[in-house]
């Protein structure tokens, strides 16, 4: 019997959009049957090594807007807006769907509060 054990704070957003706290091994067969495309990782903790292999594996693309930021030297302050307004760019262009959108524990960034 296999079981499929969603992340925590996992939530479907709309149709192949969803949204989750950081995955682990034990999450992998629950996100495998979403045939995902892209994820969004929110958050300036590196992905486990576990959840980069999966990625690879799977042919998920990985788009980390706070590295791209990183890179360019952006203020503290001003950072949040372009690393949400990155992201916002990638949610609105369906040819990223299926789509997951995680951060550390699922809340702060994924959940709009």
């Amino acid at each position: 019997m296999s079981y499929f054990v969603p992340p925590c704070n996992y939530g479907m957003v709309e149709y192949d959009l969803s949204r989750s706290g950081q995955c682990h091994q034990l999450n992998f067969p629950f996100l495998e049957r979403h045939n995902l495309k892209t994820v969004i990782y929110l958050s300036f903790d590196e992905p486990s090594q576990p959840f980069l292999s999966f990625s690879e594996d799977q042919g998920i693309d990985l788009i980390r807007p706070s590295l791209e930021l990183n890179e360019l030297h952006c203020q503290a302050s001003s950072m949040f807006e372009a690393e949400l307004l990155s992201a916002l760019q990638v949610i609105l262009s369906t040819q990223y769907y299926p789509l997951h959108v995680m951060c550390k524990f699922g809340h702060h960034r994924t959940d709009g509060h």
